[in-house]
């Protein structure tokens, strides 16, 4: 099965870093196309470093669900396949990093920590994760809000608590955790205060998480933010920009833009 797939790049640079962007719930890969007019401004004022986005069309609540004996890899179609595409079709340099908005937050998490030495940074704006390491202790103000096109047997009423276990962001971080310490990966997550979806509770969770693993992080708790709204852009612009500081070894030539589809 072929997934439509977007990178913007600046045109004329050297070999650049890679960033993933995962785009949250309801998105689709050209939510990277909309973000193109903030961003190339942030690059020209050198706002942000220039590093290569790259994004893949998944399905639109597919959460990066890897889930084999239902046909489903969309983490392993991001983390790997993307990246490895990305890799072949530009001059990149080896690191890499991850910026995602609210479910493509949740996804980004996953998939650094459970790859620290693949990535060196990630930031998760308003991630969707639950506060709970097992399914059946997920508050129903956590849940409520979930559309029938997600993943029945990770968020739905019949879970299976073994996949929501190994696909938590917080169970990964536990078990990788010497991985990540021993790795570089620079880790940013942020949160609204009043998120209509409540995603602060999952933010404020594994911030907690991450803090008595003695993991290094910046959490931010955002007064009067919602889950979008008016401080969606400046949040997104920052993300790009913690993403983009620790890959670009100061890199910040400005150049102009240019697109690829990849197959």
């Amino acid at each position: 099965m072929e997934v439509p797939c977007l990178a913007i790049r600046p045109v004329g640079c050297e070999a650049l870093p890679i960033c993933l962007f995962l785009f949250g719930g309801g998105g689709k890969v050209d939510t990277l196309s909309t973000l193109r007019p903030m961003l190339d401004e942030a690059f020209r004022q050198k706002r942000i470093p220039p590093v290569t986005i790259a994004c893949a069309g998944v399905p639109p609540f597919c959460f990066y669900l890897d889930d084999p004996a239902r046909g489903q890899n969309w983490e392993t179609l991001v983390a790997d396949r993307l990246l490895e595409e990305v890799s072949a079709s530009f001059k990149t340099t080896k690191r890499a990093g991850l910026v995602g908005i609210s479910m493509g937050g949740y996804g980004a998490l996953k998939i650094a920590f459970s790859r620290p030495h693949s990535f060196s940074a990630v930031a998760a704006v308003a991630p969707m994760v639950e506060p709970a390491l097992r399914a059946q202790d997920t508050p129903i103000r956590n849940r409520f809000h979930y559309p029938p096109e997600v993943p029945e047997q990770l968020l739905g009423q019949s879970r299976d608590d073994d996949l929501f276990k190994q696909d938590h962001p917080g169970n990964r971080a536990i078990d990788n955790v010497e991985e990540i310490r021993s790795s570089d990966l620079a880790i940013s997550i942020d949160a609204g205060s009043r998120d209509a979806l409540n995603a602060h509770d999952g933010a404020e969770f594994l911030h907690r998480i991450l803090w008595d693993l003695d993991v290094p992080h910046e959490y931010q708790l955002l007064r009067d933010a919602d889950h979008v709204g008016l401080s969606l852009v400046n949040r997104i612009e920052k993300a790009f920009s913690f993403v983009g500081e620790y890959l670009s070894f100061g890199n910040s030539n400005h150049c102009p833009w240019t697109t690829l589809s990849l197959p």
